[in-house]
């Protein structure tokens, strides 16, 4: 028997496509800006635009959208919708960015910004 029958890549898959990690919060949704980038929403109504993001996994890095405007330090990681980490406090209430008006929808989508 070879390591590499059926039962055996069925078994390694079902590890990775189940894989166990800690988490903040998930993410309430995403969106994108009037410029195209993609827009994190997280439980507490605070939105974040895309930093990076990994090529080969599904992590990627956010910074407040008030980064700019007021200074405001926080920054976040995201994997598989799930908020993994956040850095600093907000130092302002949640503001929303200019959603496109292109859109038909303009509600939040929970499916990943980095694919749509």
């Amino acid at each position: 028997m070879s390591f590499f029958d059926a039962t055996n890549l069925e078994s390694i898959w079902l590890l990775i496509s189940e894989e166990v990690f800690d988490y903040l919060e998930e993410i309430k949704g995403y969106t994108k800006s009037s410029k195209g980038k993609a827009i994190l929403v997280d439980q507490r109504d605070h939105y974040y635009l895309v930093n990076n993001f990994s090529k080969t996994s599904a992590k990627a890095w956010w910074r407040c959208n008030m980064y700019l405007k007021k200074k405001c330090p926080v920054t976040l990681i995201s994997y598989h919708n799930k908020v993994i980490q956040i850095k600093h406090e907000h130092n302002h209430e949640p503001i929303p960015p200019h959603i496109s008006k292109n859109r038909k929808d303009q509600k939040y989508k929970q499916n990943d910004p980095l694919f749509l």
